[in-house]
């Protein structure tokens, strides 16, 4: 399972509170994610405002728990007081079957591409 996740309106958070607000942000995602997923997991930030997971051993049937837990813990980031933004991630998942053999870069394109549709559908 590979997720590819971005942080909505980080333009907006940088421009109206400063690129150190935008940092904040930044950390607090990744600590949302942190949380959420497994030691055994691989997370990283690949862009300005992008983060990918890369769930090893994660199972097609994990990834719902995997939605779940993570807007879970944006639900309670963002219900907590004293901080001037809210944060949202548009999110892209894509599973590798084990019988069609996929790549990283396949995987990556394909989350990607699903994080982006996410997106698309949140603008006014």
């Amino acid at each position: 399972m590979l997720l590819f996740a971005d942080l909505d309106k980080m333009k907006s958070i940088n421009d109206n509170l400063g690129h150190k607000k935008g940092d904040e942000a930044l950390i607090t995602v990744a600590s949302i994610l942190k949380k959420v997923f497994r030691e055994s997991d691989i997370i990283a930030r690949v862009g300005g405002d992008e983060f990918v997971v890369l769930g090893i051993t994660a199972q097609k049937n994990d990834i719902s728990a995997f939605e779940n837990r993570l807007q879970e813990q944006v639900d309670i980031y963002n219900a907590s007081e004293n901080k001037n933004y809210t944060i949202s991630l548009s999110v892209g998942i894509a599973y590798s079957d084990p019988e069609k053999h996929y790549s990283i870069d396949d995987l990556m394109s394909m989350a990607d591409t699903l994080m982006y549709e996410q997106k698309r559908g949140k603008l006014p």
